[in-house]
């Protein structure tokens, strides 16, 4: 889409936004039970396009796609009608006598950034939260999920007039001429990187924003854990969507004491889920595109691999894998590993973990 094209679009939606269907809260609701309506119908459709993007299974997209979707859209349907009237609060002492209330009013025209990773659930749920507030949307999918991006604009084409809310797809350039415009208010999901990318661009017109970035997160194994269970949560955690996830652990720290016991568990862990990492298992996602899985492969060069380390450039797929205490300095801990390694590291007390998570930005979670 050209600049002159997305301009016209904006006055549109400037024009739908002091409209009745903007400022009623009864036709927003109606609006969002026809997108959930629509996604429950396309239901299979979006499975089918989240594996042609990147094989991933069936039971994950049920799960972290649709269902969080759904639950997203359930509580706005239920809660936004409560939410949107005035509430009244406690004047200041300064203005007595009187009676003050909070009013809830839209933002305006969003651009949504959706990114590649969960490329449904968080490109939708945005949407979702946008529209409920009375806002219209600009919805920017990820190219690298091509599949769920047309399933997108077909089911947004579907529910939506485009003065209210439109699929808009492209590469970078698309996202240049996006980032351009005056919005009234920004939702971008993904990398550091390209995370002040975005918001130099949008700094020109000062517009508030959410950046919903990564980092990496520090998990940590104490004495008084049962081993079993966190070797189960952290496997499903860290290789759930092939450890594309940004809350997913991006190192652990185990007490030197369970150290060799703990790490058993993992390797049992994993075999248990996945099978012979040799053989690339059904319920196991792939990674995203080529340049990812170079990047990924790459990490693995000079490191002490525990377990796993097995790759397939024809398929993208890189087996779960553990590493051993890798270097500081390497291009494994130099930045997020957004990826199914997990590297492991001993610690005696906690001067140690304070000293080994302090060394790094703050992550997304810990």
């Amino acid at each position: 889409m050209k600049d002159d094209q997305v301009k016209s679009l904006m006055n549109d939606q400037d024009k739908f936004l002091k409209t009745e269907k903007s400022k009623s809260i009864s036709q927003r609701i109606e609006t969002l039970e026809r997108l959930k309506a629509s996604i429950k119908f396309h239901e299979q459709d979006i499975v089918d396009a989240l594996y042609k993007d990147f094989q991933k299974p069936e039971f994950e997209v049920l799960t972290t796609e649709l269902y969080v979707a759904y639950k997203e859209l359930n509580l706005f349907i239920k809660k936004i009608k409560k939410w949107s009237k005035p509430k009244s609060i406690f004047s200041a002492w300064l203005n007595f006598p009187s009676s003050d209330k909070i009013y809830c009013v839209p933002w305006g025209k969003a651009l949504v950034i959706g990114p590649w990773n969960y490329p449904f659930q968080l490109a939708i749920t945005p949407v979702i939260g946008a529209i409920a507030c009375g806002n219209t949307v600009v919805l920017k999918p990820s190219e690298h999920a091509p599949y769920t991006a047309d399933i997108l604009e077909k089911i947004i084409d579907e529910v939506f007039e485009d003065s209210q809310a439109i699929v808009i797809q492209g590469a970078v350039e698309t996202t240049q001429i996006l980032l351009n415009q005056k919005w009234d208010y920004v939702f971008f999901t993904g990398s550091v990187p390209v995370g002040k990318i975005v918001s130099q661009q949008i700094a020109k017109h000062m517009t508030p924003h959410t950046l919903e970035l990564g980092g990496k997160n520090p998990c940590i194994v104490d004495v008084s854990a049962n081993l079993d269970i966190a070797a189960k949560r952290i496997c499903w955690g860290k290789f759930l969507n092939a450890g594309q996830t940004c809350i997913a652990p991006d190192y652990l720290l185990i007490h030197s004491d369970i150290r060799e016991k703990f790490q058993q568990k993992l390797v049992e862990t994993l075999k248990d889920f996945y099978g012979d990492p040799s053989k690339a298992s059904s319920d196991y996602a792939r990674i995203i595109h080529a340049s990812h899985f170079e990047r990924l492969d790459g990490f693995l060069n000079d490191q002490k691999v525990i377990y796993g380390g097995i790759s397939n450039a024809e398929t993208n797929y890189i087996s779960p894998t553990l590493v051993d205490s890798p270097d500081f300095d390497s291009p494994l801990m130099k930045e997020e590993i957004f990826g199914p390694i997990l590297p492991l590291y001993s610690f005696t007390n906690f001067k140690d973990l304070e000293d080994t998570i302090n060394s790094f930005e703050k992550p997304l979670s810990h």
